[in-house]
């Protein structure tokens, strides 16, 4: 518990000071120390590939700066529920979560910007 802890205090405040890439790595290695401790290997590899697939979806749609979700949050209930050993509780907060991603990495939506390879390559790993 004390590691999901740590992970999610160092994702927010990477977050608060605008450190998107680092923070992106946090939320990694959050979302997958908590489906690591399931044991499943299918949810295991199938989390690795989607958040591999979300984070270049989001460094080249740059929709992490603007962001208008709530992850931090959702991340904190989620991990307080783990605590609490509410295993209900961390289902129906998972799966809220889920939906809070797919709509934010909507391709309905209309974005103003997409970045060249070389934007975010000096943006990111810079």
């Amino acid at each position: 518990m004390d590691r999901l802890y740590q992970l999610l205090e160092e994702e927010i405040k990477l977050y608060e000071t605008h450190q998107t890439h680092k923070a992106l790595i946090k939320t990694r290695d959050l979302h997958m120390t908590i489906i690591e401790a399931s044991g499943n290997v299918y949810l295991i590899e199938c989390l690795r590939k989607i958040i591999s697939l979300s984070h270049i979806i989001l460094a080249f749609y740059d929709i992490s700066d603007e962001r208008d979700y709530n992850a931090e949050s959702e991340h904190s209930s989620i991990v307080d529920a783990i605590y609490n050993r509410n295993p209900s509780l961390v289902k129906e907060l998972a799966y809220n979560h889920v939906f809070s991603i797919k709509r934010d990495i909507d391709f309905s939506k209309s974005y103003t910007r997409l970045h060249s390879f070389d934007h975010i390559i000096n943006k990111y790993m810079v």
